[in-house]
Formats: structure tokens, sequence, C-alpha cells
């Protein structure tokens, strides 16, 4: 499962994308902006074995990625805005792959303009 910390954040603050529950036995993991789990929206990744962080074409510089899977942005933009995907990858009976979703939506305080990001719809248990 993956929580925002943060659940609402304003632009130009911090958000922690934490996640809870992580399967044992992890080779790695992936996060990628969007759902779409290509090279464009690669932002980093993580490679237990050596603690190695590897940064995509999608990394903003702003993005910092945890041992514990979590991934922190910081001093977020509209351009944050939309959904994020971590792609985890297990040892054992073959690699394979489990895969959370989430979205940030950009709302507007009632009292005054300010944007900000919430996070809502779903993810997937990891």
């Amino acid at each position: 499962m993956i929580e925002a910390q943060p659940p609402k954040v304003s632009e130009g603050k911090d958000v922690l994308l934490l996640v809870h529950n992580l399967p044992q036995n992890l080779t790695g993991y992936i996060w990628y902006k969007g759902q779409i789990r290509d090279l464009y929206h690669y932002i980093t990744s993580y490679v237990v074995d050596g603690q190695i962080i590897i940064y995509g074409p999608a990394y903003s510089g702003r993005e910092t990625v945890y041992s514990n899977a979590s991934l922190l942005i910081q001093n977020v933009t509209r351009e944050d805005a939309g959904s994020y995907t971590l792609h985890i990858i297990k040892r054992g009976d073959g690699t394979r792959g489990v895969t959370g979703y989430f979205t940030f939506t950009l709302y507007r305080h009632s009292l005054d303009s300010a944007l900000s990001l919430e996070v809502t719809g779903s993810s997937q248990s990891l």
C-alpha cells in the first residue's frame, strides 16, 4: 500500500510517498511517473544488493528514493500531478513484479486560490 504523507500538499511543499507492507526477498524497485512502465516515464530505481540508486529520464532532481521503497518529492509543482507507479521486483521463483498505482489530483482551496495536490484513487496491495 502507498500512502502520501501528508495526504494534502500545497504547491511548493514536500510529500513522502510512504510504502507499507513490502514483500520479502526483494531485488529492487522502480518508480515511474504515470501508469506506463517505460524508459521515458522512469524516475528512479533502487537495487537492494549494493544499495544502488539509478536515475531515469523522468528524474527532476527533486525526488529521493529510500531503501524502504518510499519516494520523497520536494517542492511539488503542477507538473507533479497525475499517477505514479511503483514496480517491485522480487527474487525467487523467477523474477516477477508487483505494481502499485496511485494518483495526485490538483484541487483549489475554497478560501483562496492556492493550488494543492491530493492523493486519490487506489493503490494495489504490495
